[in-house]
């Protein structure tokens, strides 16, 4: 037996700590619509779960997490170059990889595509880029949006 952690409200990628860390499985049934999103938005953020932290239960059993997107409230930025390079950000976790492409020295916003959508399972390490349209390396216009396209790993 675990205790659940607390995970929200929290980034993404803390609560998949927290839960690898109490032998638990994360079970996400659909990621919010992130279009063209840019350096205003952080990416995933936790916004509910259940079973409730404080709560005891077997080791493996999946807790659902509701996610949301999280708003970023900084800059001003300067202007971004012209033009600029798609990063490597395959096997990035998708609020590491959103960060790197919608940084403000890049300028690029980002759309997220779910390769899990029609399929529902627990899952333990994370939601991973799985690749990037266009591909990394490409060199594009800054504002030019860029496809994470994302999986659920680890069962």
């Amino acid at each position: 037996m675990t205790v659940v952690p607390d995970l929200a409200p929290g980034s993404l990628d803390h609560a998949m700590l927290l839960l690898q860390g109490r032998e638990l499985q994360a079970l996400v049934e659909s990621l919010p619509r992130v279009e063209r999103g840019s350096w205003n938005e952080n990416g995933y953020v936790v916004t509910g779960q259940s079973p409730a932290a404080g709560r005891r239960v077997r080791v493996g059993t999946p807790v659902r997490l509701s996610l949301g997107v999280s708003l970023n409230g900084g800059g001003p930025w300067r202007r971004p170059p012209n033009y600029t390079y798609v990063p490597e950000v395959r096997a990035w976790s998708v609020n590491a990889a959103y960060g790197a492409l919608t940084s403000p020295l890049r300028g690029l916003t980002v759309t997220i595509r779910d390769a899990d959508a029609s399929r529902t399972h627990s899952f333990t390490q994370g939601i991973l880029v799985l690749r990037t349209l266009p591909a990394a390396g490409s060199r594009v216009r800054s504002g030019s949006d860029v496809v994470l396209v994302v999986k659920r790993f680890g069962r």
